[in-house]
């Protein structure tokens, strides 16, 4: 999946997008970019509106409802401790004219149903 990276954003912010039939939270932290399953696992929060933290654990973005971490790179819980939750995290390439690419293990089973339009 091919994504164009909007230019303006602010460093660490979170954009929603419809990839996959997911929604995904695409986040840039300097010259890096992450993408995170959009719906926290906790309680549903939008992680998109979320913030980035560097933290010792690592890159956290904070789940804006009730402040859980997740590390962006694993999706493993930084806070509260002792959960066994996670959120997915997808591999994410940068191509070289900036468009983003977004990787899955498989597609929708949405893009195989007959009656579904392109």
């Amino acid at each position: 999946m091919t994504l164009t990276r909007k230019s303006g954003k602010r460093n660490g912010s979170g954009t929603p997008v419809l990839c996959n039939e997911e929604q995904i939270a695409v986040f840039r932290h300097g010259t890096d970019v992450y993408a995170v399953k959009d719906k926290c696992p906790h309680a549903g929060g939008p992680l998109h509106l979320g913030d980035i933290e560097d933290s010792p654990s690592g890159l956290c973005v904070r789940c804006p409802w009730h402040r859980w971490r997740f590390r962006i790179d694993t999706g493993d819980t930084v806070f509260p401790q002792g959960h066994g939750t996670q959120a997915v995290v997808y591999p994410v390439r940068v191509a070289a004219d900036e468009s983003l690419w977004i990787g899955f293990d498989k597609f929708s089973d949405s893009y195989f149903n007959l009656e579904t339009h392109f």
